[in-house]
């Protein structure tokens, strides 16, 4: 059974997109269940759409602390069961 992965990416999507890509393959030993974001203009999220994979955008403004946005973020990522996240250009501390 190939594992669940999702990749966290904050920028361009130059590290998504090779992760994708490198993925995509029905050999691999995982899949690209969801792209997240924090950042709207994130590359990562086009590039995820293109390739036909889920992504979710959640801005961390408007959020009242740190730890109510992780929150936030664990329960949306959650319903993915992913066995790995994967920081592809992430800009925020976990």
């Amino acid at each position: 059974m190939r594992k669940r992965v999702i990749l966290l990416a904050s920028g361009g999507g130059s590290n998504a997109e090779a992760l994708l890509q490198s993925l995509a393959a029905p050999a691999a030993p995982a899949e690209v269940v969801l792209v997240f974001s924090n950042v709207e203009a994130a590359g990562a999220l086009a590039k995820a759409a293109a390739r036909g994979v889920p992504s979710a955008l959640l801005s961390h403004r408007g959020f009242a602390s740190r730890e109510d946005f992780d929150a936030a973020v664990l329960a949306l990522l959650a319903p993915y069961r992913a066995d790995y996240l994967c920081l592809a250009g992430y800009l925020r501390i976990l």
